[in-house]
């Protein structure tokens, strides 16, 4: 078990770009045992050639001992003296995305407290904790993906997280996004197991004859709302609102009525009435007595089986689209590099030849 390092006495930041230093995201070309180098397919390196996204291959040194497969998703550490003089191109501190912990943003009770640390910035306690280890991780928000890779100077007593950032977390446009998606849906990589399924129809089965269909109706709500809005530079609006809506989340409740709004207004110069939401007793009465009348306990537990199966079918094809597409950010043409093996005397002279197009 490895053992567990603090850097507590450690000065960490965070950075999004550094002009020594920057963080990269590609595929292993080739990193086999027995050999000392590795060469990395650096996908789209969006801060070269004033933004222009382009490719380049890049090479590491390693340990002979170490490999990982083709297409292996890595971040490697790439200097601003491959830039300066590209006939090196050689990166470091090659780590696949594998390795590195997912912090999901929505998770609160997980990831702690947030306060203000010793780099003067908010943090939770969980990243602040990974932080203080030196360990590398990804920050997962609603839309984006933001990769922490650290560099530890151990002569300096330094820790600085470099940033990779993408904003298409729920698309599959790149490696980054590809990656979280298949882990998010790790679920569904193979087929469910049968634990899994028969626990949910258990759970389907036991809500349904728990379900108080009385409680439930109070979920649905009939009334009217105005509400005024200011247009600088022309006419204000008075907005008025016949709602018939519900805070139920269970979805066959939702369509047993129809949940619509009626939205009417008046132009105006200024405020001339207060806003005002009122609940209309007798229309939620007359709501909420039709679902009790259209409810069926059967039709209620089939239509949520439906809706569960339908939702694993749907998940397990997302993955499947997620896997597919992880591999496929190669450019057109660039296939054939991954068939090829390279030695120690000729890899070199290949990157530069690749690279020399861009």
């Amino acid at each position: 078990m490895k053992e567990r390092i603090e850097y507590t006495d450690y000065k960490i930041s965070r950075i999004k770009y550094s002009q020594e230093s920057r963080l990269g995201i590609g595929y292993i070309l080739q990193c086999a045992k027995g050999e000392t180098f590795g060469i990395i397919y650096g996908y789209r390196d969006h801060y070269r050639s004033y933004h222009r996204e382009k490719t380049w291959l890049y090479f590491f040194r390693k340990p002979k001992s170490l490999y990982y497969d083709k297409h292996t998703e890595v971040s490697y550490v790439k200097s601003s003296s491959g830039y300066d003089k590209p006939e090196t191109f050689q990166v470091n501190n090659v780590l696949p995305l594998s390795h590195y912990r997912i912090i999901d943003t929505g998770n609160k009770a997980l990831r702690g407290k947030e306060i203000k640390r010793n780099d003067g910035i908010y943090h939770y306690d969980l990243e602040w904790n990974l932080m203080n280890e030196g360990i590398p991780y990804m920050d997962l928000w609603d839309y984006s993906i933001h990769v922490y890779y650290p560099i530890i100077d151990v002569s300096c007593k330094t820790i600085i997280y470099h940033n990779y950032s993408v904003y298409t977390r729920n698309k599959r446009t790149n490696i980054v996004s590809c990656f979280i998606g298949m882990h998010d849906l790790s679920l569904y990589s193979t087929e469910p197991t049968f634990e899994y399924v028969s626990s949910k129809l258990d759970a389907i089965k036991e809500y349904i004859e728990n379900f108080n269909l009385d409680s439930e109706t109070q979920n649905f709500i009939a009334g009217h709302c105005g509400y005024f809005h200011c247009y600088p530079g022309r006419d204000d609006s008075f907005f008025m609102i016949d709602y018939w809506r519900s805070s139920s989340a269970d979805s066959y409740m939702n369509q047993l009525v129809k949940l619509h709004e009626e939205k009417d207004y008046y132009n105006c110069c200024g405020r001339d009435e207060d806003d005002y939401d009122s609940i209309d007793l007798d229309e939620t009465e007359k709501m909420r007595e039709e679902v009790k009348k259209k409810y069926n306990k059967d039709a209620h537990y089939m239509f949520l089986l439906n809706e569960f199966f339908t939702e694993l079918k749907k998940q397990r094809q997302q993955y499947l689209l997620y896997l597919e597409d992880i591999k496929s950010f190669v450019e057109k043409g660039d296939e054939e590099l991954f068939q090829h093996n390279y030695n120690e005397n000729d890899f070199q002279k290949a990157i530069l030849q690749y690279n020399s197009k861009n």
